[in-house]
């Protein structure tokens, strides 16, 4: 299977900071199972990850899954998935 349309989003704020605290596990076990034939984005700020993803979509990225690492957040209303 290719993974090179598959556009990665992290925000490492979630959960309270502890996704930025195990980014670099998260970023190792991304690059095991695609082998680095992802595009990635590190949100920063509010709707970095809104207007990434609509970019991924607009530059033809196909695959797209929303997971979160917090408990409370179980799904995603963003059109887009």
């Amino acid at each position: 299977m290719s993974f090179k349309k598959t556009h990665v989003i992290i925000n490492p704020a979630s959960n309270g900071g502890k996704t930025g605290k195990r980014q670099d596990k998260i970023l190792n076990y991304l690059d095991k199972y695609f082998g680095k034939k992802y595009s990635l984005c590190l949100t920063q700020k509010p709707l970095d990850a809104s207007v990434s993803a609509k970019q991924a979509i607009l530059a033809g990225r196909k695959r797209g899954q929303a997971r979160s690492l917090s408990p409370s957040i179980n799904k995603t209303d963003h059109p887009a998935f």
